[in-house]
């Protein structure tokens, strides 16, 4: 039971609500890292075929550009359809046995900000986290 006056009803969809289609164009394209030394150089964000799809270039020597992940846009509550950020579920590194990532982005202030989870299910040592904050150099896209 809530208290009265307090609801979340907000945050519930409806029986007979469409599903959200969002507004992916603030995170879509190019984002370079203010600090490419430290994990990921560039995302490119794109919606294809009614899906929003992630590309990264590390920054890690032997890396280089990790296949196409697919992500899971945000919203900022259940009733937006404007996307606040994405995240994605583990996803294999390439030229590693078992280095899984997790990704969490979000936009901040005009930035792209991402939380990168590393997962070693051989070594749990050496999981680690790390953030990174891109730009985009050409600049807002244009609707």
């Amino acid at each position: 039971m809530t208290a009265p006056g307090i609801s979340r009803e907000r945050d519930r969809f409806g029986a007979a609500q469409a599903p959200v289609t969002f507004d992916v164009l603030p995170i879509t394209g190019r984002w370079v890292n203010f600090e490419p030394a430290t994990g990921i150089a560039v995302a490119e964000a794109e919606l294809e075929g009614g899906r929003l799809w992630l590309r990264f270039t590390h920054a890690e020597e032997g890396q280089g550009e990790w296949s196409p992940i697919e992500a899971t846009p945000l919203a900022r509550s259940a009733d937006s359809d404007e996307i606040f950020g994405f995240f994605t579920a583990g996803t294999r590194l390439p030229g590693t046995r078992s280095r899984e990532v997790f990704l969490c982005g979000y936009l901040n202030r005009g930035l792209l900000v991402i939380d990168v989870y590393t997962s070693h299910p051989e070594d749990p040592e050496a999981n680690a986290t790390y953030r990174n904050h891109f730009y985009r150099p050409e600049g807002p896209p244009k609707a």
